[in-house]
This record gives C-alpha cells, sequence and structure tokens, in this order.
C-alpha cells in the first residue's frame, strides 16, 4: 500500500509530498535509481539495509528508525528485513535547505541517521504517527512538526527557482553556461548554490532529469528504439546514452526492462515506480 498527501502552504513549496508505505513489498531486495529528490523516512517496520556504493558490497549499513537519503548519482541497493511501514518526506529540489543549517552538499549520495539531525523531531514524530491510526492525521501530525522547522530562507531561492525552471524546460542547448548568463550570475556562483541547496551541481542534477525523462519514456509494450530514445531525450548519441543508464543503474537499458519483467510481468508502471529495479531475493 503506497498513499500519498500532498501538503498545505508553506510547507508545499519545499516538499513534494508526504507518503505513507505499510505490508509486504514484491521482493525484499531492489535497486533505487537517482532521483532529484532527498527523501526522510520515518520507520516503524522491518530494519533496512543500504549500500550506497554497489561496487563494494560489504559497506552497507543498517537503517532502523529514521534516515536522510541525499541525492545521488548512482543507484542504491536496498533490502527490507521485514515487512515495510514507514512514512516519509520527499523534499523538492532545493527544499531541504528551507529545514536544514547545513549545505546540501553534505548529504550527496549518502544516507545519515536523523537522530544525528534531530533527535527530538524523530521521537516526536515515531511516538505521535505511530498512535494515531487514521492515515490523513498522520500526515497532518507530520506537517505540523515540519512546520516548525520550517526557516525563513526566501534568499537562498533567488537564485536557484529562476535556474531550475530553465533546467526543468530541458532544451537541447541548455548549458550551465547559458543558464548563468541568463540569470546574470557567474558560473562558479552558481555551482555554489546549487551544492549548498539542492545538493548536487547544475549538470548532475541535468543529467538525473535527462535520465527521468528516459524512464517515463520506455514504454515496454512496444519495441524499442533505443537510439531514438536517445536522441529524443537529448543525447548526442547512442553510446553516450548507454554510459549514463550503467552509471546510474549499473545495468544495460535491455536488461532494465528485464528485471523490472521478472516481477511486474509486461505492464511496467510509469511514474513514481520507474525508480525501483526489483531483485530477486
Amino acid at each position: 500500500m503506497f498513499i500519498s498527501y500532498t501538503p498545505k502552504y508553506p510547507i508545499s513549496l519545499y516538499i513534494d509530498c508526504l507518503w505513507r508505505v505499510k505490508g509486504q513489498t514484491a521482493t525484499g531486495k531492489e535497486k533505487i535509481l537517482p532521483t532529484e529528490h532527498m527523501e526522510l523516512i520515518i520507520n516503524f517496520g522491518g530494519f533496512h539495509k543500504a549500500m550506497v556504493e554497489p561496487s563494494k558490497p560489504m559497506n552497507f549499513q543498517i537503517n532502523k528508525e529514521a534516515w536522510i537519503v541525499g541525492l545521488h548519482t548512482q543507484h542504491l541497493l536496498v533490502e527490507s528485513l521485514g515487512d515495510s511501514n514507514m512514512i516519509g518526506i520527499r523534499f523538492k529540489p532545493g527544499g531541504g535547505s528551507a529545514f536544514f543549517n547545513f549545505s546540501m552538499k553534505e548529504l550527496e549520495s549518502k544516507i545519515i541517521d536523523m537522530s544525528l539531525i534531530w533527535s527530538s523531531f524523530v521521537k516526536e514524530a515515531r511516538e505521535r504517527v505511530y498512535e494515531e491510526e487514521d492515515i490523513n492525521k498522520q500526515f497532518i501530525i507530520l506537517e505540523e512538526l515540519l512546520l516548525k522547522k520550517l526557516k525563513d530562507n526566501e534568499d537562498r531561492f533567488k537564485i536557484i527557482v529562476p535556474a531550475l525552471y530553465k533546467i526543468n524546460k530541458m532544451q537541447i542547448d541548455t548549458t550551465i553556461q547559458s543558464i548563468s548568463k541568463e540569470i546574470g550570475v557567474s558560473q562558479k556562483h552558481l555551482i555554489q548554490k546549487f551544492n549548498e541547496n539542492i545538493g548536487l551541481t547544475p549538470n548532475k542534477l541535468m543529467r538525473v532529469l535527462r535520465f527521468h525523462q528516459v524512464l517515463n519514456t520506455i514504454d515496454p509494450s512496444k519495441d524499442v528504439s533505443w537510439l531514438e530514445i536517445a536522441l529524443t531525450n537529448h543525447y548526442y548519441d547512442q553510446a553516450h546514452f548507454n554510459k549514463d543508464f550503467l552509471a546510474f543503474t549499473g545495468m544495460s537499458p535491455t536488461e532494465y526492462i528485464s528485471s523490472r519483467k521478472e516481477i511486474y510481468g509486461e505492464q511496467l508502471q510509469k511514474g513514481e515506480d520507474v525508480k525501483f529495479v526489483p531483485l530477486n531475493r
């Protein structure tokens, strides 16, 4: 069961949604592919095992009560060690900087125990959400607690908001040079602001966004022309496309489809689900 909730203003400026997951998953292990969203997860179920460096399988961590997942540019390997029962916060790009006092760059490619950052928040959220049976009221509790953490960071968004708007338009000629020139700041300053507020450079964020456009372009019910998909999504050629796909997923495009078909069959969901690649136990 997955349920999402859109928070009210002003939280909605910085948070994409709150979500709730409860019950068994199709498979205990999965890859989570890079996205533009940081996620804060409060857990009531089984612990989660995670590897942020898939090439180093012995370097894993066990996530227990609450953790935050920073932006990353390669997939995570995660394994649920019990039934899922969690509530989460999905931040908009840059949204985390409206709540935290440190640079979002510190979270890049990391999963951090939230008790090290917001210990009292985690304790109160876990107690109050767990005691409340109504899911909508659970979301309202979390929303109220987040509102207390919201800071007056309007000035921090004067540069990144127009830059994000241009990046999201994703034109073939969109570059960091063109963005910085159009909004009237140096490339160095723009990169600094993205690292502080988003956690990735503009170029890395553009790569992640373009990659997700690809995932939502794929229609597995039809013959897939990877060259056509590459060109449609502004890759120079199929070689660059294949390189990016491998970097993000650790597999080829055809392997990605095959892995998902093993679990979901011919109907591969779009939207939220494209970032998950279930793995057999």
